[in-house]
């Protein structure tokens, strides 16, 4: 999603300095949020483009290369996240 959003929003349109889409998990609940540096005079356009991008992934419009690829950054995400026992105990 990040990279889609990074791609679409800030490199085709310019509408932002910088774009990212997070999520955090906890035992009852989640959140998942985007962030975005836009000027004030192309928010609501940007903002516009935003919801576009999600509704289009949420309507299945995403390739089969891009679902390997969004899960081999989940994948490597994890793996480089748990390299220390901390980590690792704070994962588990």
């Amino acid at each position: 999603m990040s990279s889609r959003l990074f791609q679409n929003i800030r490199e085709k349109q310019g509408l932002c300095y910088y774009i990212g889409a997070k999520h955090y998990t906890s035992y009852d609940h989640g959140v998942f949020f985007i962030r975005a540096g836009i000027d004030k005079k192309r928010f609501d356009f940007g903002v516009e483009q935003i919801f576009t991008e999600i509704a289009a992934i949420a309507t299945g419009d995403i390739t089969d290369e891009e679902f390997i690829q969004a899960i081999g950054n989940s994948i490597g995400k994890l793996q480089m996240g748990i390299e220390s026992s901390d980590d690792m105990a704070n994962f588990f």
